[in-house]
């Protein structure tokens, strides 16, 4: 029996971040992921997520906003006359999210995960 605890090794699940960081819909997709482990019951996998420094970056990704979020912000910044600070802004906060929805969900699953862990 080959399962997921054999293919998902502490290298996969550490080149996995780096692979999803820029992208929203990755990032969700790998929080998708993590959250299958409570749904089947792969407690070992849940631990690995735990030893492998992850809950640091699923906290991340509870700052993460929609585009609806980062216009809104735009408009109230229009009459703020203090520079932005893009160059803080990790490249995958600047882009955003296209659905509010998905990401809405992908934060509930970080939630769980994180109460989980």
């Amino acid at each position: 029996y080959f399962g997921p605890y054999e293919f998902l090794s502490e290298t996969v699940l550490a080149s996995l971040v780096p692979m999803c960081e820029l992208q929203p819909d990755l990032c969700g997709g790998l929080v998708a992921l993590f959250h299958s482990f409570i749904s089947h019951g792969e407690t070992r996998l849940l631990e690995r997520v735990w030893q492998g420094g992850f809950v640091p970056w699923l906290c991340k990704r509870l700052a993460d906003k929609s585009k609806i979020q980062l216009a809104m912000m735009e408009q109230g910044n229009a009459a703020d006359t203090t520079p932005p600070a893009s160059k803080d802004v990790p490249h995958h906060v600047a882009k955003g999210w296209d659905r509010h929805a998905d990401m809405v969900c992908m934060q509930a699953m970080v939630v769980r995960l994180v109460t989980e862990l």
